[in-house]
C-alpha cells in the first residue's frame, strides 16, 4: 500500500464534492485514477441521507486499487488511501488531521461540501484540491473559491457529462476553476498537479 511516507514529494489533500448522479462519476474518476500517486490522499464528501446506510465504501473499493476507508475523527490523512465521510456527519480537518461532527442541520445537504473545503484550504493552502462533480444545487462552488483563494487547485466535471449538471455549473460560474474535465480525466490531471507538474490557469 502506497503512503505519504514513501514520496518525496508533499501530501496533497483532495475534496470530492458530489450530490445526484456522483456515485457514477465517482466511479469513472476512480477507474482511471493512476495508483501511483502516493502523496494524495482524497476525501469524498457526497450528499446522502442521515439514515442512508452507504455502501459507498464496498461500491467505490470495486472501482479502485486504493484503500477506501470510512473517516474517523481524529484520523490522520495519508497518502494513498480514501476517506469516505459518513452520512449523518459533518466533517472539517485540523493539523492533517480529520475532525467530524453530529449534523444537526435536517433540512440543508450534508455533509456540507462547502464547510469541508473551507477547512481543508485554511489546513492545507497550496496543497488543497477541491473537485466537483454531478449534484443538484451550488455546494461547493463557495468552497472552491476558498481553495483557489489558498493557492490550491479546482476542478469541476464538464457539465455536460454530468447526469445533474447545478453543482458544476454554479462552480463554474465562481471563475476561480483550474480544470474542466470528464472525470476519466480527472485522475492524470491529479497525478500531473501532485508531482508538481500541472499547468493551472
Amino acid at each position: 500500500m502506497h503512503s505519504a511516507a514513501k514520496s518525496q514529494n508533499p501530501l496533497y489533500v483532495a475534496a470530492i464534492g458530489a450530490s445526484a448522479g456522483g456515485l457514477e462519476a465517482l466511479h469513472k474518476l476512480l477507474a482511471y485514477l493512476p495508483t501511483d500517486i502516493d502523496n494524495l490522499a482524497i476525501v469524498i464528501v457526497q450528499h446522502l441521507s442521515p439514515d442512508f446506510k452507504s455502501f459507498l465504501i464496498q461500491s467505490l473499493t470495486a472501482h479502485t486499487r486504493l484503500q477506501v476507508v470510512g473517516a474517523k475523527n481524529s484520523l490522520l490523512m495519508k497518502g494513498g488511501f480514501i476517506y469516505v465521510t459518513p452520512a449523518d456527519c459533518e466533517i472539517s480537518t485540523q493539523n492533517g488531521k480529520i475532525r467530524l461532527l453530529k449534523s444537526g442541520q435536517l433540512n440543508s445537504p450534508h455533509p456540507s461540501i462547502n464547510s469541508f473545503m473551507h477547512s481543508l484550504a485554511a489546513d492545507q493552502k497550496d496543497k488543497a484540491i477541491g473537485i466537483i462533480l454531478s449534484g443538484t444545487g451550488s455546494d461547493g462552488a463557495q468552497g472552491l473559491k476558498e481553495i483557489k483563494f489558498a493557492g490550491g487547485c479546482t476542478i469541476v466535471q464538464e457539465p455536460s457529462s454530468a447526469t445533474y449538471n447545478s453543482m458544476p455549473l454554479a462552480s463554474i460560474k465562481t471563475g476561480v476553476i483550474d480544470y474542466v474535465l470528464n472525470p476519466e480525466k480527472i485522475g492524470e490531471t491529479l497525478r500531473l498537479h501532485c508531482l508538481g507538474k500541472g499547468t493551472k490557469t
